[in-house]
């Protein structure tokens, strides 16, 4: 069987190359090239006749949190959700919550806190109110890629959730990199999805951001993932916060959502309120985005903020 020569891609840039490199000449990245997937020149591609094929229902997962099922018109199964954003802003105990209102097995792995403060955060959001929430919600604290997968396979979850993709490491000598390299993170990312594809999993990711605002971690890590949401602090209103959807191949995404942050975690800042304080919610939380434009608040009715007039703004 005739097969092409391997080619290289850098899995930070996508740079392609016939050779390997231990160096990327176009972004800078160590250990970071990866063997493109080769095909047969015999080998055939299958044909699929579109009108005779039957696509599957997608399978989702709702909460009950509505700014969060608002955003993703519940979780599909085998997807991988990446939130990032800056410290302190609430990604840890909103992925708390979301395991807790999911009513099937969640597995956190936690590279970033100890199980004490988890608990901690668990306690205060009443997470751990019931016997049930408490049996099924799995926690692991490891930097280690390799136990994140030995958990999944003792816990068998639902839904996995890593906090962050930026704190782990793999003991595999042939990765290259530290902690958080581009190749670290990379091969994480890229062994969850196959674990999620195949178990039909959610994941959910947390990334950090640079100093420029934008996930830390390989370009591919997005393009890979099936959602990208940015969490950020109200500019006007500081206990509100924004999920803007970069991407959301589930979902729209030309809308955002807005949670509230309280002593007892992240609420729908709706819930119980009537229509004159969804009204002022909305309009209050109308931040102003990198471009310098304003978000349109959309209806009082809900806590989505529709995002199509600051896009047609932009294209005049």
């Amino acid at each position: 069987m005739i097969r092409a020569p391997a080619q290289y891609t850098c899995i930070a840039c996508d740079l392609v190359t016939d050779e390997y490199r231990t160096l990327c000449t176009s972004c800078g990245a160590e250990y970071s090239f990866r063997v493109l997937a080769s095909t047969s020149s015999e080998e055939a591609a299958k044909i699929i006749v579109l009108g005779r094929y039957k696509p599957r229902p997608e399978d989702r997962l709702m909460t009950g949190f509505r700014p969060w099922d608002e955003l993703t018109n519940g979780m599909v199964r085998g997807f991988t959700y990446l939130i990032g954003g800056n410290k302190g802003l609430g990604k840890s105990t909103i992925v708390l919550q979301l395991a807790s209102l999911v009513k099937e097995r969640a597995l956190i792995v936690s590279a970033e806190e100890q199980m004490e403060s988890i608990g901690q955060r668990a306690a205060r959001t009443g997470v751990l109110l019931t016997e049930q929430t408490e049996e099924k919600i799995a926690v692991l604290n490891t930097g280690l890629t390799e136990e994140v997968f030995k958990a999944i396979d003792r816990v068998e979850p639902s839904v996995v959730i890593i906090d962050s993709v930026n704190k782990f490491c793999s003991e595999r000598s042939d990765i290259g990199g530290t902690f958080g390299s581009v190749s670290q993170i990379q091969y994480l990312v890229d062994r969850l999805r196959a674990v999620a594809s195949e178990r039909k999993i959610i994941n959910i990711l947390i990334g950090q951001v640079t100093s420029t605002g934008k996930i830390a971690g390989p370009n591919k890590m997005q393009h890979d993932v099936d959602a990208v949401f940015l969490m950020r602090r109200d500019a006007r209103d500081k206990t509100l916060r924004r999920m803007i959807p970069h991407k959301n191949r589930g979902g729209p995404t030309d809308i955002e959502t807005v949670f509230k942050m309280t002593e007892i975690g992240l609420i729908d800042p709706m819930q119980g309120a009537d229509e004159s304080y969804a009204e002022r919610v909305l309009s209050e939380s109308l931040a102003t985005g990198d471009d310098g434009d304003y978000f349109s608040t959309g209806s009082a009715s809900s806590n989505v903020i529709d995002m199509s007039s600051r896009k047609s703004k932009r294209n005049t």
